[in-house]
């Protein structure tokens, strides 16, 4: 097979197309369409609302093989209707640039076949022939193909297909198969490909157009070329048609008739122009007609707007003669308009701030913001509250106010802007009468109209937020006249859509000259109501003279402050100079109330920190403790949540005053230094740390703030300027759980008396302990026989080290607690800071009958272990029911029969009674027998 490629450059070709010779219905013009949707998989039906799926019907064509995992079908051009997956659609033309027709979409996936045939009605005669078709690859799917079946098949078998495997997106691409048959031969057109093992969004969404058979070879690159010219020459007058149409229809339309000047002239002046011929020409027209269309169309608002703020104006009795002359004037353009709009604007502004020259907005009162939020980002100013909010979805939003307000004129002005899209209207509703309402002007968050100093200006010369862009905002205005017995209520309601926002200051209240007579009086009253809504509530807790409280004088001070600007706010006749120096006493005593400082602890006094969260926290209850070398750097100390209040643990603060309510807070540590709260600072933290020092220049000052709750307090890291609390066990600035008590304690007394037996147990919380002479402090080891216990005197007594003190003491002794746990462990011993049930099979000291010994514990006759003592435990399997203490220096004896003693009776079998009868009993250690 030989190619030879002819083509006539004259635009006809010399090559006879022989399409409807050999095939019907080539160009996919008859059939049943398509739509809305062809799926792959016929399961998809149901969710995409369609009855095709798979490879439909197309009259004259044949499908080979059917099935999910393909799509096909024909579809109108430009018709929406989807293959394979939704948004794979139709082009918006053919090959031939034709808006109308059909094209043959095809897809497949997952290895599938996607494939359409169709047997020539007659044999080939020998010769040379050319099949041509367009292809568009539409929206994604670049993916290459395994197989293309686009082409033609002899009868034979020999194939005669297209190469391509991958289409470019959104273009027609061209194909092209020239081939010599040296007899006649018979066969079949075959279009579509056959997929790799991918889903359908990778493979190409093909739409084919143009199919056509030629008697001889086609130059390809002229045929595409001479195509591709007519298809773009069509297309381009497609869109110039719809210029022509839609700017035909915008001057005929009643709507735009307010558009009268410089844009209008411009449209009609395009429309004037000849048709054009060539794709350039189209292109610069269509570009040039809809440049004049947009700003035509765009023109309307301007205008719109210089009407309306022309109505809007005359109701202040703002001169409008200007600003009508500009609407009308033939020379008139949206930039002249805006600039009318904006003179008269200034204009507003200046002559209603002339005629209502008071500002009396704190008659409103509180303003209530709604469903609005607060926000200070894009003031004009840059940094002043407004009212602001931002949906995600369409909301309807309202903020308002009713007031009763003296006689007179008033006027409410409230500066607006917001999204484009969005709406919102300013009103006012006096007594019965119908509300009056004006619309903002949201132009978005730029554009200027009020300046920094909140006057309505648009002059280059000003200065504005945002970089000198502004912000959008601008004034609207509604006068209003009331008796002084009617309500007056002045609202903002808006509406948003999806995404968009708007915002708006709290209104501003003026009135005239005379009515500012009246007001002056009742606006002073009503500062001084705000003045004392918005004071300190007097307090009730944490009143007194006990450490940390708030003097009570200084708050019967503050009390009778209140009450005396409420005298004068209340009496009826109260002047103007009364009012405003009941308001000046007023502040004076509120800045006098929060400068109190609370009543400083005396000189050696010490408290406890407990977390209280009304048992909400895991913590709560707990008090803070020092624990000594629980952290390896940064102070050598954690600071923890571990126990309740117990004055055997470090848990004793001083808090030394640094001024007014700060106190640095410290412990005395196990070296008898003064350590102190201190940030992570000095150890390359953060301020919110909180560590430890001795170092007191570096020590944190805390301030302490006394709550509504009595007893009840908050600290605040002043470092962090944040709140201390709880986030776990551990103390930090977290601003969670921020309830402390603050318990007064005293250090610890442990009293060892041994006079009576010459034995006891203790355990010191403290270090420097030294006993009298004569007694020592031993450790306690089991003998090599496991039956006797070993005493050892210890060297120097340690904090925290449970011991056997032997020799005859009764002393008491103080120290610094440094205990961090609630039992200690040591050897044999264990001691304990809080009254303890001794644990079964333990051992405690205890006289009975004259007999001072370790004591078992047996099941259900558990002795408490006091404070400050100890028990013995010793190995697994020892029998040994007691330890004698005394006799044998090197050794003490041991008793086999003896148990700890409660007073509890039990049977030989051990088990408890409750009172002993006929039998035999263990009554106090001893075999008793009950007759």
């Amino acid at each position: 097979m030989a190619a030879a490629l002819l083509f006539c450059s004259a635009g006809a070709w010399a090559q006879t197309n022989v399409t409807s010779t050999y095939l019907d219905n080539a160009d996919f013009s008859q059939g049943t369409l398509a739509s809305p949707a062809i799926t792959t998989y016929d399961y998809d039906m149901d969710k995409n609302n369609t009855t095709f799926c798979n490879l439909v019907d197309l009259e004259s064509w044949i499908i080979p093989t059917n099935g999910n995992g393909k799509a096909g079908g024909p579809v109108a051009i430009g018709s929406g209707v989807w293959i394979g997956g939704e948004g794979y659609t139709a082009p918006p033309t053919n090959s031939d640039g034709e808006v109308t027709g059909n094209v043959l979409g095809i897809v497949s996936c997952w290895g599938a076949t996607a494939q359409y045939t169709q047997t020539l009605k007659q044999a080939f005669p020998a010769g040379t022939y050319t099949i041509v078709l367009g292809v568009y690859n539409s929206k994604g799917g670049t993916n290459a193909i395994a197989t293309n079946l686009i082409g033609f098949v002899e009868e034979g078998g020999t194939k005669l297909l297209a190469t391509t495997k991958q289409y470019p997106v959104n273009t027609w691409k061209y194909e092209f198969l020239t081939f010599e048959l040296t007899a006649e031969t018979s066969g079949y057109v075959t279009l579509g490909y056959t997929a790799t093992n991918t889903g359908s969004g990778n493979m190409p969404h093909l739409f084919i157009s143009g199919l056509e058979i030629y008697n001889g070879a086609l130059d390809a690159d002229a045929y595409a070329a001479a195509k591709e010219e007519i298809r773009k020459t069509k297309e381009a007058k497609v869109l110039w048609d719809n210029a022509v149409k839609a700017a035909n229809e915008a001057l005929a339309n009643d709507e735009y008739a307010i558009v009268t000047g410089a844009d209008r002239t411009a449209l009609e002046a395009e429309l004037a122009k000849a048709e054009p011929t060539t794709v350039d020409d189209y292109n610069a027209a269509t570009q040039a007609l809809n440049d004049a269309l947009s700003a035509f169309t765009a023109a309307k608002a301007s205008y719109d707007a210089l009407k309306a703020e022309i109505a809007y104006a005359k109701t202040f009795g703002v001169p409008t003669t200007a600003a009508e002359a500009a609407l009308v004037n033939p020379e008139s353009t949206s930039t002249t308009v805006v600039a009318a709009t904006q003179t008269l604007k200034v204009l507003e502004y200046t002559s209603i701030n002339a005629a209502y020259a008071n500002d009396v907005t704190s008659l409103l009162g509180t303003w209530d913001k709604g469903n609005y939020d607060t926000t200070s980002s894009q003031g004009y100013v840059g940094s002043e509250t407004y009212f602001d909010k931002w949906s995600g979805s369409a909301m309807d939003m309202s903020s308002s106010a009713t007031v009763t307000l003296p006689a007179g004129k008033y006027v409410v002005k409230v500066a607006g802007r917001g999204h484009t899209a969005t709406t919102m209207n300013l009103s006012v509703k006096v007594g019965e009468e119908e509300a009056v309402s004006t619309p903002f002007l949201m132009i978005g968050d730029t554009g200027k109209g009020i300046d920094v100093d909140g006057v309505t200006n648009f002059s280059d010369e000003a200065t504005y937020s945002n970089n000198g862009t502004g912000r959008g905002w601008q004034y609207r205005y509604i006068a209003f006249e009331t008796d002084g017995t009617a309500e007056v209520k002045i609202a903002i309601n808006g509406h948003l859509v999806g995404s968009s926002w708007q915002s708006f200051y709290a209104p501003v209240l003026l009135c005239d000259d005379a009515t500012y007579n009246t007001v002056a009086v009742v606006a002073a009253k009503k500062e001084l109501t705000l003045a004392i809504e918005n004071a300190p509530v007097v307090p009730t807790a944490n009143v007194g003279i006990a450490a940390f409280q708030l003097p009570a004088a200084g708050v019967q001070e503050y009390a009778n402050a209140i009450s005396a600007a409420m005298t004068v706010r209340d009496y009826i006749n109260s002047t103007l100079a009364e009012i405003e120096q009941a308001k000046t006493d007023f502040e004076t005593a509120i800045a006098a109330y929060n400068a109190l400082e609370l009543n400083a602890p005396a000189d050696g006094q010490l408290f406890a920190l407990v977390l209280r969260e009304n048992g909400d926290w895991s913590h709560d209850g707990k008090a803070v403790t020092f624990i000594a070398n629980g952290r390896t750097g940064q102070g050598g100390y954690n600071i923890q949540y571990k126990a309740v209040p117990n004055k055997n643990m470090a848990q004793a603060f001083t808090f030394t005053k640094v001024s007014g309510n700060n106190y640095k807070l410290s412990q005395i540590d196990a070296d008898g230094a003064v350590r102190y709260v201190s940030t992570g600072t000095i150890y390359s933290g953060d301020d919110y740390q909180l560590r430890t020092t001795t170092n007191a220049d570096e020590a944190l000052a805390v301030t302490v703030i006394p709550t509504a709750t009595a007893g009840i307090y908050n600290l605040r890291n002043t470092a962090a300027n944040a709140y201390i609390g709880s986030q776990d066990a551990g103390f930090f600035t977290v601003n969670s759980h921020i309830n402390f008590q603050i318990v007064e304690t005293t250090k610890p007394s442990v009293t060892v008396n041994t006079t009576a037996a010459g034995y006891g147990t203790v355990i010191f919380p403290f270090n420097g302990v030294e006993l009298p002479s004569g007694v020592t402090a031993n450790t306690v080891a089991i003998g090599a026989d496991g039956k006797t216990l070993v005493l050892t005197p210890a060297e120097t007594i340690k904090a925290n080290t449970p011991y056997v003190i032997e020799g005859a003491v009764d002393q008491t002794f103080t120290g610094d607690a440094q205990g961090a746990e609630l039992t200690y462990e040591s050897g044999l011993l264990t001691g304990v800071y809080a009254e303890t049930l001794a644990p079964v099979g333990s051992y405690v000291l205890q006289n009975l009958n004259n007999q001072v010994a370790f004591y078992q514990v047996a099941d259900g006759a558990q002795p408490t272990v006091k404070a400050n003592r100890a028990y013995l435990t010793v190995p697994a399997g020892s029998e040994v029911k007691a330890f004698v203490l005394g006799g044998n220096a090197d050794a003490i004896q041991t008793v086999e029969t003896e148990t700890a003693q409660n007073g509890a009776i039990y049977n030989l079998a051990g088990q408890r009674v409750e009172k002993a009868v006929k039998g035999i009993y263990v009554i106090n250690g001893k075999k008793v027998v009950i007759k």
